[in-house]
């Protein structure tokens, strides 16, 4: 008889081992998976608000390029105002067009080099005049 509790026992002591085991395992998966799930709720967020901060990032880039164009125009304008030479102009014009700046100041810049041209057609004929009369 002593036999028999001693396996009834020993059986008993098994099941609450394995059970026990089981239930570690559940625990350890549970937390496990809740782990991740939190995580993955974090990720989520974290994408979100760079997400946010793309959008803001492309909006502060937008706005750097307007003023950029923007800055770019009045130089050109003050550079055919003050008469800076065509060469001044040409450079400011090429940089305008090359940060996305629209054909507005094309007409203006085309009659400002036509008018720079005849100022230098007229000063090469006068200084021929010049030169023939000396002689």
């Amino acid at each position: 008889m002593n036999h028999e509790l001693f396996k009834l026992i020993d059986s008993l002591t098994d099941d609450v081992t394995i059970v026990a085991i089981i239930t570690a395992i559940a625990s350890v998966v549970t937390v496990r998976m809740n782990v991740r799930r939190s995580m993955t709720d974090q990720t989520f967020k974290l994408e979100k608000q760079f997400e946010k901060l793309d959008e803001k990032l492309i909006k502060v880039r937008e706005e750097n390029q307007d003023q950029k164009v923007q800055l770019l125009r009045i130089q050109l304008q003050h550079a055919i105002e003050h008469n800076y030479g065509m060469k001044v102009v040409g450079e400011i014009y090429r940089k305008y067009r090359l940060e996305g700046g629209n054909s507005y100041m094309e007409d203006i810049v085309n009659q400002y080099f036509v008018r720079e041209e005849k100022k230098q057609l007229l000063q090469i004929e006068k200084e021929k005049e010049d030169e023939n009369i000396r002689y």
